[in-house]
């Protein structure tokens, strides 16, 4: 299965993936709504900024610390 190919990938290789998935399903709506299609190149800038933006991006502690 594709997922869990993805999955398998390391980080920075599924995060390019997952990006880019998005990125084509967003080109897709664009063009159907009448924009013009952008090039290969603009959209493997993007995947690759936003590759380079989530993982220089601080990881959030989820956990709560309980004062008393």
């Amino acid at each position: 299965m594709v997922i869990v190919w993805i999955l398998q990938l390391e980080e920075r290789e599924r995060l390019k993936v997952i990006i880019m998935l998005r990125q084509w399903w967003s080109e897709r709506n664009r063009v159907r709504e009448g924009e013009k299609m952008r090039s290969v190149d603009d959209l493997i800038y993007v995947v690759e900024k936003n590759a380079a933006e989530f993982q220089n991006f601080p990881a959030v502690n989820t956990r709560r610390s309980v004062q008393k």
